[in-house]
């Protein structure tokens, strides 16, 4: 059984210990000090892909979190732990760094520095619209559409554009006006783009349609049968520019004492002899516009 003295002496032997943990404490916290983010880079500007190297150089800290401005997930990392990031997004991103100690996120400390990222060379082109279906003489913006492999779009860029062929004119910032002449015109819009030593070209297909009903033609104007023959008409549509419109539907009528006409314009001749000026009617409508035209037939014995 121990004696009073070995008590007091235990316990101020404890006494003692515990204070010194509580002294080295104290002295390692007050000379470790609060968490000090500092971080630099290899590199502050260039173009994509843009690899930076990054620089841990904070203190008071075990633990820290990068986020490097572009969209991405932060990283964590050790003190010791190498950094880099590749950019491909053109821009200002901003990187920060927290630093704190395990445990202590909340207690850390950010900083923060900038990183500018140019667009890469040109990479791809193409032309909009890539196919288009316009009418005789009306309008069109064409717009050329450019960027570096990763969808920036380059500063430098000059285009030029370039026709082929009777598709109509354009001027160089893509306004387009077809022209009088319908048909379908392959790759007869293109585009040519520079940046630097690259150069691109990018083409558009156009087709060209016929304008509103003008005016009707038909064959014969004027034919000479005999009672009962066969004769048969054909009629063509065109615009003001002599295109012709096709898909329409046309209506054919004869006068009732000079024979009879199909809705295909096949006629036969009645039984009533002499010249029948007009005897035949065609009428046809388009968007709203219709035309009409007729022919004469002599009927013989």
């Amino acid at each position: 059984m121990k004696n009073s003295d070995d008590v007091r002496f235990s316990f101020l032997a404890c006494a003692i210990s515990l204070s010194f943990m509580l002294i080295c404490m104290f002295v390692f916290i007050s000379c470790s000090g609060a968490p000090k983010a500092d971080l630099s880079a290899s590199s502050f500007e260039g173009d994509a892909p843009f690899t930076v190297n990054f620089f841990n150089n904070s203190q008071n800290s075990d633990q820290f979190k990068w986020d490097f401005g572009d969209g991405l997930n932060p990283i964590m990392t050790n003190i010791d732990d190498p950094v880099s990031h590749s950019y491909t997004k053109a821009g200002r991103h901003t990187v920060s760094l927290t630093a704190f100690r395990s445990g202590e996120f909340s207690d850390g400390d950010t900083n923060s520095i900038e990183i500018f990222v140019n667009s890469g060379p040109l990479a791809n082109l193409k032309l909009e619209p890539p196919l288009l279906e316009v009418e005789v003489t009306k309008r069109q913006l064409f717009k050329p559409l450019f960027s570096d492999e990763f969808g920036n779009i380059p500063s430098n860029v000059e285009f030029e554009f370039i026709l082929d062929g009777e598709v109509g004119q354009i001027n160089r910032n893509g306004n387009f006006v077809a022209g009088r002449v319908a048909g379908t015109y392959s790759k007869s819009i293109k585009v040519v783009a520079f940046d630097g030593n690259v150069g691109l070209e990018a083409y558009s297909d156009v087709t060209v349609i016929p304008g509103s009903l003008d005016h009707l033609a038909i064959e014969p104007e004027e034919t000479t049968i005999n009672v009962g023959q066969s004769q048969k008409f054909t009629v063509t549509a065109f615009d003001r520019y002599e295109n012709t419109i096709d898909g329409l539907v046309y209506g054919f009528s004869a006068n009732v004492n000079s024979g009879v006409i199909d809705s295909d314009g096949n006629y036969t001749a009645g039984t009533i002899t002499g010249n029948c000026e007009n005897c035949i009617s065609v009428n046809v409508t388009d968007k709203s516009i219709t035309k009409s035209i007729t022919a004469s037939v002599i009927i013989k014995q």
